[in-house]
């Protein structure tokens, strides 16, 4: 089991190289490529099949940079190491995939004749188990950003398919089937099309404010003077999977509408699934408590923060928002304490 672990995260190693050799990715890319596999190498050896499914695990969680990347637009509001870091992600998952899918067929081909067939199938269920680790990571992001998606997979099946073009027009100059200026003139059309295809989309993250709040239905009927000031209250927020957005027994600060996404709030010993035109966070704002509850993203989530500072202001000027919002609250607060009860009886 072990050789063919290593056999195949080697193997793994040969394709980027390959995918690279061939222009469908960017050096920038196949660099972190060849570092997750030389760690998924170093781990292999060093624990087996555990430290191979460690490294690979790791493979799709979110980089040190990508955190600095996030932490810095959640600060500082500055989005441009994020936007990289996002589209960065979204091609590294989308490569590994695919190179994922070519480790298939290795498996069979070569690693069962040469180790038998009884490791074959346990192979065959890591890749399944990277494969779907992958795609869980991917789909999150396509989710968020289809579009964006769809840009990225034609672009590399572009690149492709130029790096194929550009190999059959060398073949036929080699066998003379065109001359040096009829081959010299569809290389220079190639370098034309490669250099447009070279230049990776713009991944725009969608946290105009104003668009966030057409989101939300709470918001729907305000007149243009409404939105303008209910624009300036509230501010826009990225929030990855599984990040925590409030945590129990801290200080109210901000109360947040959901854009987009999914977030789920655990009260009481019980998970309530908030979407999209939703808002949490409000209650403790309202009582003046400390927070009753741990809320965390279950996905990437485009969110509008109001902060405690602006919150009446929004309230004074938007008496049917604060009616919504004070029916919902007064709702969670009777749940909260039938819960507690419950769990004295």
């Amino acid at each position: 089991m072990l050789l063919g672990l290593v056999a195949l995260a080697n193997h793994e190693r040969d394709l980027v190289r390959y995918q690279f050799a061939e222009r469908t990715i960017s050096g920038t890319i196949v660099e972190q490529l060849l570092a997750n596999v030389g760690r998924l190498v170093d781990r292999t050896r060093a624990e087996g099949r555990i430290g191979y499914l460690r490294a690979s695990q790791r493979m799709v969680q979110f980089s040190r940079r990508f955190r600095a990347a996030h932490f810095i637009h959640r600060r500082l509001r500055i989005d441009g190491p994020l936007v990289d870091s996002l589209a960065d992600r979204f091609e590294l998952l989308l490569v590994n995939g695919i190179v994922l899918t070519e480790l298939a067929p290795y498996v069979d081909e070569k690693l069962t004749p040469l180790l038998g067939e009884s490791v074959t199938p346990q192979l065959h269920d890591i890749l399944h188990q990277r494969q779907d680790m992958t795609g869980a990571a991917l789909e999150a992001l396509r989710q968020q950003y289809p579009s964006y998606a769809d840009l990225l997979e034609r672009r590399f099946l572009n690149r492709f398919a130029l790096r194929r073009e550009d190999n059959e027009y060398r073949t036929l100059f080699e066998e003379g089937v065109i001359g040096p200026e009829l081959h010299s003139s569809l290389r220079r059309e190639i370098k034309i099309a490669r250099s447009e295809v070279e230049l990776r989309p713009r991944l725009d993250l969608g946290l105009e404010t104003r668009e966030l709040i057409a989101k939300v239905p709470m918001f729907a009927d305000l007149s243009r003077e409404q939105l303008d000031a209910v624009a300036h209250l509230l501010r826009p927020r990225f929030a990855i999977p599984d990040e925590q957005l409030i945590q129990e027994g801290d200080r109210a600060d901000a109360m947040y509408f959901i854009s987009s996404g999914k977030v789920e709030v655990l009260a009481a010993g019980k998970i309530y699934t908030l979407g999209r035109g939703d808002f949490t966070g409000e209650m403790a704002l309202v009582s003046g408590k400390r927070r009753q509850a741990d809320v965390f993203a279950r996905s990437y989530c485009q969110l509008l923060v109001l902060k405690e500072d602006d919150f009446q202001r929004l309230f004074k000027n938007n008496p049917e928002i604060k009616a919504v919002i004070d029916k919902e609250s007064d709702a969670r607060f009777e749940i909260n304490r039938r819960a507690r009860d419950a769990a004295t009886d």
